[in-house]
Protein backbone atom coordinates (compact mmCIF):
# COMPACT_ATOMS: atom_id res chain seq x y z
CA UNK A 1 0.00 0.00 0.00
CA UNK A 2 1.25 3.38 -1.07
CA UNK A 3 0.85 6.27 1.96
CA UNK A 4 0.47 9.39 0.00
CA UNK A 5 0.70 12.86 1.99
CA UNK A 6 -2.15 15.31 1.98
CA UNK A 7 -1.13 19.31 1.17
CA UNK A 8 -0.63 20.20 5.43
CA UNK A 9 1.68 16.89 5.45
CA UNK A 10 3.85 18.22 2.37
CA UNK A 11 3.90 21.86 4.11
CA UNK A 12 5.47 20.30 7.63
CA UNK A 13 7.85 18.41 5.82
CA UNK A 14 8.42 21.35 3.38
CA UNK A 15 9.69 22.82 6.53
CA UNK A 16 11.31 20.49 8.29
CA UNK A 17 13.46 19.35 5.66
CA UNK A 18 14.46 22.97 5.11
CA UNK A 19 15.22 23.56 8.71
CA UNK A 20 17.28 20.72 9.03
CA UNK A 21 19.10 21.52 5.52
CA UNK A 22 20.04 24.95 7.46
CA UNK A 23 20.81 23.18 10.26
CA UNK A 24 23.41 20.94 8.53
CA UNK A 25 24.76 24.14 6.78
CA UNK A 26 24.86 26.05 9.70
CA UNK A 27 27.29 23.30 11.05
CA UNK A 28 29.23 22.23 8.08
CA UNK A 29 30.15 25.74 7.29
CA UNK A 30 29.09 28.64 8.42
CA UNK A 31 29.99 27.97 12.51
CA UNK A 32 33.29 27.75 11.03
CA UNK A 33 33.84 30.55 8.94
CA UNK A 34 32.67 32.52 12.11
CA UNK A 35 34.93 31.06 14.09
CA UNK A 36 37.61 31.38 12.20
CA UNK A 37 36.58 35.09 11.38
CA UNK A 38 36.86 35.52 15.14
CA UNK A 39 40.06 34.30 14.97
CA UNK A 40 41.36 36.55 12.24
CA UNK A 41 40.49 40.01 13.88
CA UNK A 42 42.04 38.31 17.21
CA UNK A 43 45.45 37.84 15.19
CA UNK A 44 45.28 40.89 13.26
CA UNK A 45 44.86 43.18 16.63
CA UNK A 46 48.00 41.26 18.00
CA UNK A 47 49.93 41.87 14.35
CA UNK A 48 49.33 45.82 15.21
CA UNK A 49 51.02 44.77 18.40
CA UNK A 50 54.12 43.41 17.60
CA UNK A 51 54.70 46.13 14.86
CA UNK A 52 54.57 49.35 17.68
CA UNK A 53 56.78 46.74 19.31
CA UNK A 54 59.96 47.70 18.94
CA UNK A 55 59.04 51.49 19.04
CA UNK A 56 57.28 50.90 22.45
CA UNK A 57 60.29 48.98 23.78
CA UNK A 58 62.58 51.92 22.81
CA UNK A 59 60.10 54.65 24.70
CA UNK A 60 60.20 52.34 27.70
CA UNK A 61 63.97 51.97 27.50
CA UNK A 62 64.48 55.37 27.67
CA UNK A 63 61.83 56.35 30.01
CA UNK A 64 63.84 53.79 32.61
CA UNK A 65 66.73 55.36 31.58
CA UNK A 66 65.43 58.85 32.94
CA UNK A 67 64.09 57.39 36.25
CA UNK A 68 67.27 55.89 36.99
CA UNK A 69 69.55 59.04 36.20
CA UNK A 70 67.31 60.60 38.46
CA UNK A 71 67.24 58.17 41.14
CA UNK A 72 71.03 57.50 41.21
CA UNK A 73 71.50 61.42 41.00
CA UNK A 74 69.15 61.72 43.63
CA UNK A 75 70.77 59.44 45.78
CA UNK A 76 73.48 61.99 47.01
CA UNK A 77 70.64 64.39 48.43
CA UNK A 78 68.95 61.62 50.30
CA UNK A 79 72.07 60.63 52.16
CA UNK A 80 72.50 64.47 52.98
CA UNK A 81 68.76 64.24 54.23
CA UNK A 82 69.19 60.90 56.64
CA UNK A 83 72.00 62.68 57.96
CA UNK A 84 70.65 66.16 58.72
CA UNK A 85 67.09 63.62 60.56
CA UNK A 86 69.97 62.10 62.35
CA UNK A 87 71.44 65.23 63.65
CA UNK A 88 68.52 67.03 64.48
CA UNK A 89 67.08 63.46 66.71
CA UNK A 90 70.40 63.44 68.34
CA UNK A 91 69.61 67.06 69.67
CA UNK A 92 66.18 66.17 70.39
CA UNK A 93 67.52 62.75 72.83
CA UNK A 94 68.94 65.14 75.50
CA UNK A 95 67.60 64.44 78.84
CA UNK A 96 65.32 61.60 77.49
CA UNK A 97 65.86 57.54 77.48
CA UNK A 98 64.92 57.46 73.42
CA UNK A 99 66.89 55.51 70.67
CA UNK A 100 66.96 55.00 67.52
CA UNK A 101 66.58 51.11 66.83
CA UNK A 102 65.95 51.13 62.80
CA UNK A 103 66.39 53.64 59.90
CA UNK A 104 65.27 51.87 56.71
CA UNK A 105 66.15 53.52 53.41
CA UNK A 106 64.52 56.50 51.78
CA UNK A 107 62.28 55.11 49.33
CA UNK A 108 61.21 57.52 46.63
CA UNK A 109 58.22 57.36 44.71
CA UNK A 110 57.68 59.22 41.11
CA UNK A 111 53.79 60.00 40.70
CA UNK A 112 52.24 62.87 38.71
CA UNK A 113 55.47 64.95 37.84
CA UNK A 114 56.21 65.24 41.58
CA UNK A 115 58.67 63.24 43.82
CA UNK A 116 57.26 61.81 47.15
CA UNK A 117 60.12 60.88 49.59
CA UNK A 118 59.51 58.92 52.50
CA UNK A 119 61.84 57.82 55.29
CA UNK A 120 60.85 56.20 58.09
CA UNK A 121 62.69 55.82 61.80
CA UNK A 122 62.10 53.73 64.11
CA UNK A 123 62.41 54.76 68.26
CA UNK A 124 62.26 53.36 71.57
CA UNK A 125 61.65 54.87 74.76
CA UNK A 126 58.92 56.18 77.14
CA UNK A 127 55.65 56.43 76.18
CA UNK A 128 55.59 60.44 77.24
CA UNK A 129 59.10 60.35 75.90
CA UNK A 130 58.04 59.84 72.34
CA UNK A 131 55.45 62.00 72.54
CA UNK A 132 57.51 64.69 73.20
CA UNK A 133 59.87 64.08 70.48
CA UNK A 134 56.86 64.12 67.81
CA UNK A 135 55.84 67.48 69.03
CA UNK A 136 59.63 68.61 68.77
CA UNK A 137 59.61 67.30 65.16
CA UNK A 138 56.83 69.85 64.60
CA UNK A 139 59.17 72.39 65.35
CA UNK A 140 61.73 71.64 62.48
CA UNK A 141 60.45 72.18 59.16
CA UNK A 142 63.34 70.93 57.35
CA UNK A 143 62.84 67.44 58.28
CA UNK A 144 59.33 67.25 56.36
CA UNK A 145 55.49 66.60 56.88
CA UNK A 146 55.25 63.41 59.64
CA UNK A 147 52.40 61.55 57.54
CA UNK A 148 52.31 58.65 59.50
CA UNK A 149 53.17 57.08 63.56
CA UNK A 150 52.67 53.74 64.50
CA UNK A 151 52.99 52.78 68.33
CA UNK A 152 53.47 49.19 68.73
CA UNK A 153 55.38 46.93 71.74
CA UNK A 154 57.99 44.75 70.80
CA UNK A 155 59.32 41.85 72.82
CA UNK A 156 62.76 40.73 73.33
CA UNK A 157 63.15 37.30 72.94
CA UNK A 158 66.41 37.12 74.96
CA UNK A 159 65.14 39.26 77.78
CA UNK A 160 61.84 38.59 77.77
CA UNK A 161 60.67 42.18 78.30
CA UNK A 162 58.60 44.46 76.08
CA UNK A 163 59.67 47.50 75.06
CA UNK A 164 57.54 50.66 73.52
CA UNK A 165 58.35 51.43 70.15
CA UNK A 166 57.04 54.40 67.56
CA UNK A 167 57.69 54.35 64.22
CA UNK A 168 57.47 57.83 62.33
CA UNK A 169 57.30 58.61 58.44
CA UNK A 170 58.63 61.68 57.70
CA UNK A 171 57.56 62.33 53.92
CA UNK A 172 58.93 65.09 51.49
CA UNK A 173 57.40 65.94 48.13
CA UNK A 174 59.20 68.10 45.84
CA UNK A 175 58.60 68.60 42.11
CA UNK A 176 60.38 66.57 39.53
CA UNK A 177 63.15 67.85 37.81
CA UNK A 178 62.54 67.39 34.06
CA UNK A 179 64.99 65.37 32.36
Amino acid sequence: MKKTFGAGSRFYLIIVGGALSFVLCYLVAVRKTIREYKLFTENKVKLELITDAPEQLKLLKNKIEEYNEFFNSSSINNNDYQVHLLNVTNQLFKGRSIKITEIPKLTSELKDNFVIETQAIVFQGQFFDLLRLIQDFGNYETLGNICSVDFYNQKDIKTGTNYLKMKVFFQNINEAKVL
